[in-house]
Formats: C-alpha cells, structure tokens, sequence
C-alpha cells in the first residue's frame, strides 16, 4: 500500500514513483545553473498543498494495475490530473505520449458511468494539450547547454523565471476549491496565454544549433510581430510581453553603448547582430553590416550606428576622454515619459532605437568637429589650401621653376615650393606641415600634400588632394608652355642670321601662346572663385560630415574643370595637350638648329587647327570655361 504522511493541512507522496504525485515540482537534489551572470534566477522548490482527492487518484491507479480493470473518475477527481498537465516534471496518470509525439488518453481511464470510452475525459484534456507541448519546449530549452550565445543564455534565464512564477500560479490552483473540470480551461486561462505568449517569442530558436546573426534577427523580427499582436490582447499578454521587452531593453541598450561609446561591437556579442567589427593590423577599423531582413535595423539607424561608431573611433584615437552621452540614456527618455515601465508598442521600440541612435551619432560628431573649431585649425588648414593650390604660392611655384625672366634655372623643386610659401606669408612652421615630390621628375608626377592636423584629416581628405593636385597640374603645365614660348621669343627677338624668317617664328609663338595664356587665366580665376565661394560655406558646417560633404561638392565641381571623360572634353584637353607639346617642340628644334620656313608653316597650320577645334567645341559646351575661351580665340 502506498504510504502517506500528513502535515498540517498538506499531505506529501512517499515512497511510490508511480503517481503523478510521486516527485515534488522541482526536485529538490536537481540544481539548475545560472546562465549568465546578468540574472540568475532559480526553480523555486515548491511544496503544494493537495486536495486528498488527488492521493485518492493515485491509489486508483495502483489498484487497476493490480486487477487490470478500468480506472473511474468522477469530474472533480480530474482536476487535479489537468493540473499536473501543465505543471514542470509532473505525470498526469491517463495522459500517454505516443511514438509520432502526439499526446492521447490512456484507454483505460474513463469518467464514472461512461466505461465504455475515454473519449469524455479526452473532453477535458484537449484544451491542455498545446500548452503541454509549449510547456515542454520552453523546458528543453533552459536545459540546452551547447548554445554559444549570450542572447540565447538571456533568453534561457528569461524562461526559467517565467516557469518559476508559472509554477507557482499553478500550484496554487489545488488548493482552490472554486474550480470545476467544464470551467477549467477558462479557469485558467491567464495560465494558459501567458504561456502562449513565451512560447510564440521564442518559438523560432528553440531547435537553432548554432546562433547566428540571422538567428537574432529572426528572433527579434518575431519578437516585434509579438508585440504588435499583444497591442490588441488583454493586459495580461501585454503584461508577460512586458517582461520579454525589459530583457530585450538590457541587451539593446549594452550593445549599443559600446559601439557609439568606443566605436567596436562588444566581444560577447561578435556575431550576435548585424553590426561586426572589421579588423585590420589586429585591430577595430570599423564597423561592418551583415545582410538582413529585420524591420529592426532601418536604413536610417544602420547610417546613425556606422556614423556615430566612426566618430567613436575618431575621438579615441586622439585619447578623448570625456564620457560620451549613452545611447542607453536617449533610448529610455524616447521610450517612457516616466520613470515608470511599462508597455511598448512596436513602432515605439523602433522610433525610440532610431531617434536615440541619431542623438549619439549627432553628439560624437558634434564633440569631433569642435575639436576642429579649436584655435580656428580648419579655417587656418582651410585658407593654406586655397593660398597653395590657388594662390599666389602656385604662381611663384611656377615662375620659379619655369619663368623666362629668371635670373637662374631652379633643379630642387622641393626648395622652390619652400621658398614659394614663404613669399606668400607662410611661417616655417606651417611650411613644415606641407610637402612635395614628383616622381620620376615629370611635371605629370607632382604632388603636393599636407600633414593635416587631427580632426582636420576627416574633413580633407586624399580625394580632394588628388583633384587640388590635377589642378594644379594642368595649370602649371599650361604655364610651363607659356613661358618657354615667351623664353623663345626674347632669344630670338633680335638674334641675326636666322635660318628662318624671324616673322613666321613670332607669327607661330603668339599663335601658339594666346590659347595657352587665355587658358590658364580662366582656369586660375575659375579656381579661385570655387575656392572663395566654397570655403566660407565649409567653416559654416556643424559637424565633420557635413564640412566633408560641402569639400566633396568643391572637389566634384574641381573634378569637372580637369576631367577627360566625355567625348567632347577629351577632345579640348587633347587640343591643350598638343598645344603644349608643340611649345616642347618648337624650343627643341630651335637648340638643334632643325627649324627652317617650312616647319613653321607646317607647325602654324597645327595650331590653327587647333584652335578652330577649340572654338567649334568650346560653342557647344555651355556654362564651361572652354566656352569662355572660344570667345577669346574667335
């Protein structure tokens, strides 16, 4: 016989293992670990006090193994078999699981006067068996120990204190004598939909072997879709998706603290989200987005996260050490207007993500670019650019180098470029910052760049030096012509005993110079008034992208002036080109004594050529300094 020990008023099973009653809710010896460290809480070991109908049931049972007849009971003895449907680690005596996973009610188990089927207790089963299911999913869940992600041991934890609460609430059902097997369901029901609704979050990862990005996004897609559908259910469902959201919050507001705090996704979560760090030399370079198909991750929050990070990263590498403003801050002042939590629609969740993340990403660039107000650095770095690619440094540049009145030919271009910044005002300190080479020593292989001081190189960058120095280029390559024309016509202005007419070599020089000339000035002025229209409205900028935006649009519209792409730009630049060359030749031919009249006449016939080509293209390429210069040339 079974034995039985009464306490007070609750009585506990003792020694049977066969009884849905035989082991406590959580067994006592069975320690569940803690998964994390953010939250740990544990299945409380309950002891439920019984209706002495439930150890009536057991002694039913123990007696039809004996004989091998029917079992009976009456709709009061059932409840408390339902309830153990519903309860961790318990064993409803006429519920049996079948191969395929399906649940039914054991054959021989039948309500009193009704032995001829156990259809009418499967009756009042039915409504539990989904929530058995879901019951036995979330369990298995909490005992995975092979997952490797800290999203999931946050959701385990989540899991385990929910089933803790849950089976408190049932427990407590025994000992309420209100209840009836035709109402039991509806009884229940705040039981049976809170259930539900953990189930349903997680439903999407319970079989995942290994967590990916994917997996988080799939599970927070499902997991807004919740949300969205508790908005329209009773508060109890919207009080249970509550808690998930506090979870949910805590990671949200960690995550993106580091990012827009120091620029790098925390190691714990590397591969949990969309966001990934690139790495080069061993170390955080900057952020990298995975495909993905979340409603979470908008294309306005994907530019906030990638601007504010870079700007994390920006302010670190110079040892900024002020605390940033958190995103975990902005996130709960967009969330709630008080202190108080509570409920939040999904479209809330995402505005609040969005408009939290602009206000990191404004405030690092806000703190960024006033470093670059600090002792006016950009307008000083500004103003050296405009004076050295524009100004009156370029042209001592050239002189310098190329000028037919000098007294005497400069080999260092470096020391020339020196000197030019000193004549224009610069001290030798800012002259330090600035540095030339050319290469192979070709004019094609000049380039002039700074040593731009922090921030300032976020808002100059290599593209706009590279078209400064096309300009700069061009231009000195149509002064270089110029002068070795003019070179040309001082030698042998008066020089006697010429193989040639003196009047067809001038007639070719001021042929060949107009163009040239004409050219370089409008392309100098034209420089010159992007310059001074532009870099006013950069200083104006609040932030470094906005400043470096204003630069690209200069750098686009410096871009068009030198640019060889198109057909009819190819063709001016070719005409320059060979005007040029033509210069080179007519002064090489001259110091071999090669120049008789007829290769003057052939060489005037070039350039008139060319200059018809560059009138005819110049007509047809309005609101460009080649249609200025057709105007010159007619």
């Amino acid at each position: 016989m079974l034995e039985c020990t009464i306490e007070g008023e609750g009585m506990e099973a003792v020694g049977t293992s066969e009884g849905y009653l035989s082991r406590p809710i959580f067994p006592q010896h069975r320690v569940i670990p803690s998964k994390t460290s953010i939250v740990m809480p544990l299945f409380k070991t309950l002891r439920e006090q019984r209706h002495l109908g439930c150890f009536e049931a057991v002694l039913k049972e123990r007696e039809a193994k004996h004989s091998g007849g029917f079992i009976e009971w009456t709709e009061a003895e059932l409840i408390n078999p339902i309830l153990s449907i519903i309860e961790i680690n318990k064993k409803c005596p006429f519920l049996i699981t079948k191969q395929d996973g399906s649940f039914d009610v054991d054959s021989r188990h039948h309500l009193r006067g009704n032995a001829a089927s156990s259809q009418s207790i499967a009756v009042y089963v039915a409504p539990f068996l989904e929530a058995h299911r879901q019951l036995t999913a979330l369990v298995a869940f909490t005992e995975r120990k092979d997952i490797n992600s800290k999203i999931a041991e946050v959701l385990q934890e989540f899991v385990i204190s929910f089933l803790s609460e849950h089976a408190l609430s049932v427990s407590r059902r025994y000992t309420d004598k209100s209840l009836c097997a035709q109402m039991l369901a509806y009884s229940l029901r705040d039981e049976l939909r809170a259930l539900s609704a953990v189930h349903d979050a997680l439903s999407t990862v319970f079989d995942v072997e290994v967590w990916t990005s994917e997996t988080v996004d799939k599970f927070i897609e499902r997991f807004l879709r919740l949300v969205l559908f508790a908005e329209l259910q009773p508060h109890l469902t919207r009080n249970v998706v509550r808690r998930l959201q506090e979870v949910v919050f805590s990671v949200m507001k960690r995550y993106f603290d580091t990012i827009f705090s120091e620029g790098s996704v925390e190691e714990t979560f590397a591969n949990e989200f969309v966001f990934y760090d690139v790495k080069e030399d061993g170390a955080s370079d900057s952020l990298g987005i995975r495909a993905t198909a979340c409603s979470l991750w908008s294309p306005q929050l994907i530019r906030s996260v990638l601007a504010g990070a870079r700007d994390a990263r920006r302010l670190r590498s110079n040892g900024y050490t002020k605390a940033p403003s958190r995103f975990s801050t902005y996130f709960m002042q967009y969330l709630h207007t008080n202190d108080s939590i509570g409920f939040v629609k999904a479209s809330d969740i995402i505005s609040s993500v969005e408009r939290a993340a602009a206000c990191c990403a404004t405030d690092n660039a806000k703190h960024l670019f006033s470093f670059a107000r600090d002792n006016a650095l950009l307008e000083t770095s500004l103003r050296e650019i405009e004076s050295i690619f524009t100004g009156f440094a370029v042209r001592e540049l050239a002189f310098d180098l190329f000028g037919a009145t000098r007294e005497s030919p400069v080999s260092n271009i470096v020391l020339s470029f020196y000197n030019s910044l000193l004549m224009s005002g610069f001290t030798e300190e800012r002259c330090c910052r600035w540095n030339i080479s050319c290469g192979n020593g070709t004019l094609e292989q000049l380039r002039i760049f700074p040593n731009l001081q922090w921030p300032v190189e976020y808002v100059v960058d290599d593209r706009f030096i590279e078209t400064a120095n096309r300009c700069v280029r061009f231009l000195l390559r149509l002064m270089r012509a110029k002068e070795t024309l003019s070179r040309i016509h001082i030698k042998y202005d008066k020089m006697d005993r010429l193989p040639f007419t003196r009047r067809k070599l001038h007639l070719l020089v001021a042929s060949t110079t107009q163009p040239l000339t004409t050219m370089a000035e409008l392309l100098f002025i034209h420089l010159q008034s992007l310059m001074a229209k532009k870099m006013p409205l950069i200083l104006e900028s609040s932030t470094i992208d906005e400043a470096h935006e204003r630069l690209m649009s200069l750098n686009s519209q410096l871009d068009h002036l030198v640019s060889e792409k198109g057909c009819a730009r190819a063709l001016v630049h070719n005409a320059v080109s060979r005007l040029c060359e033509l210069a080179d030749e007519l002064d090489t031919r001259l110091a071999n004594d090669l120049l008789k009249d007829a290769d003057l006449d052939e060489l005037l016939k070039v350039v008139l050529r060319e200059k018809e080509l560059l009138i005819g293209l110049g007509k047809a390429m309005q609101g460009t300094i080649f249609n200025a210069l057709q105007l010159f040339l007619s």
